[in-house]
């Protein structure tokens, strides 16, 4: 749908073109996470605990469809109420109301299905980016939710560094699974911790760049290189086993 707005947007050259990117950065990203990630943030933190392991596997497999629901129906009112509100921008309150439903059940599902209040059961060093990564998933839609004519700048915070780290997490663990590596690096690396500590640096540098608007432009560069710096990190640490013949 929200690719179907940005093709009319084309020929309609109106309010469209943000319905159609509205859809897919807020819409599709969060519910794609949220949807693979009940399951996969199980194997991906490497709880040693199997009574909580066991807990976090029950909960995943036991989600109630009430819960489904309720991301399902709060999402759909939201957008189309705020995409409605488009075409009406003297109601500066309607964007702000949407986005703050949509990150609320947001935070509940986080909060229930990815356990980010539990940091405890984050013992390793890529699972502690995952951690990470959700809470600055959280933090960057609390500020496009209420940061009003800033809410562009601080929805970097949710691609950088949240979306991102994210990404990096399944990337990795896909990457050494697949090619029969050694998973011990997750846990032990310092290299994951380099590279987050590069996005969230990346990704405030982006945030707030329209504070120094004499300096805008040299922040968006530093910005920019950081967030390449920690891809080329993950690469040549990482992404160089995709050409690795597998170890078994």
């Amino acid at each position: 749908i929200g690719s179907f707005f940005i093709l009319i947007s084309l020929f309609l050259k109106n309010e469209t073109f943000f319905a159609g990117k509205y859809l897919i950065f807020y819409g599709m990203l969060p519910l794609v996470i949220i949807g693979m990630g009940s399951k996969l943030i199980i194997p991906l933190t490497q709880i040693q605990n199997p009574q909580v392991r066991g807990a976090w596997m029950q909960r995943a497999e036991s989600i109630p469809l009430s819960h489904t629901l309720v991301v399902i129906v709060t999402f759909s009112i939201a957008f189309t109420i705020e995409i409605i509100g488009l075409f009406h921008p003297e109601l500066i309150f309607i964007p702000v109301i949407c986005r703050a439903a949509r990150f609320s059940v947001l935070v509940f599902w986080f909060v229930r299905y990815f356990h980010i209040l539990e940091y405890k059961n984050y013992p390793g060093k890529l699972s502690k980016v995952l951690y990470f990564s959700m809470w600055m998933f959280l933090v960057g839609l609390l500020g496009q939710a209420f940061g009003l004519k800033n809410s562009p700048h601080y929805a970097h915070i949710y691609f950088v560094s949240g979306v991102t780290l994210f990404m990096i997490s399944i990337m990795t663990r896909v990457v050494l699974s697949h090619g029969g590596k050694d998973l011990g690096i997750e846990r032990t690396s310092n290299i994951f911790i380099i590279i987050a500590v590069l996005l969230i640096v990346a990704a405030s540098t982006r945030a707030t760049a329209f504070f120094l608007p004499g300096r805008t432009f040299s922040h968006l560069a530093y910005a920019s290189l950081l967030y390449i710096l920690s891809f080329l990190l993950w690469t040549f640490r990482i992404g160089k086993h995709l050409y690795e013949k597998p170890d078994k």
